[in-house]
């Protein structure tokens, strides 16, 4: 979904604003969808203290948020959507080179079957 949004952020969202709501949905409606659970998932694999577990997930999240919207608008306002594509591209990048080395790396997930 986010490709799909990249796709068309970078192609179709300069057009109309229309546009750019269509392209920016797909990406939000997933993030929304996904992050409870993976945030489920995360707090899982340690045994413990989740309060902590879960500030340091919650940081972390705003943390690359103002990094993307510092990115995203350093660019002219005339090109924010290429800042936006940007940083749509850059994420994607980040969770399937992190996805492809924990894949590589042979590690499970507790209450997962491999």
């Amino acid at each position: 979904m986010g490709l799909l949004s990249l796709g068309m952020m970078s192609f179709l969202a300069g057009f109309h604003w229309l546009l750019f709501l269509l392209s920016i949905v797909p990406c939000c409606s997933v993030t929304i969808t996904a992050r409870s659970f993976g945030f489920g998932i995360l707090m899982e694999q340690h045994d413990g203290d989740n309060g902590s577990v879960s500030s340091l997930l919650n940081f972390t999240t705003f943390m690359f948020a103002f990094a993307g919207m510092v990115i995203a608008s350093s660019f002219p306002p005339d090109l924010f959507i290429y800042g936006v594509s940007a940083m749509l591209l850059i994420s994607c990048s980040v969770f399937v080179s992190c996805w492809a080395l924990l894949r590589a790396g042979g590690r499970g997930l507790k209450g997962f079957g491999e």
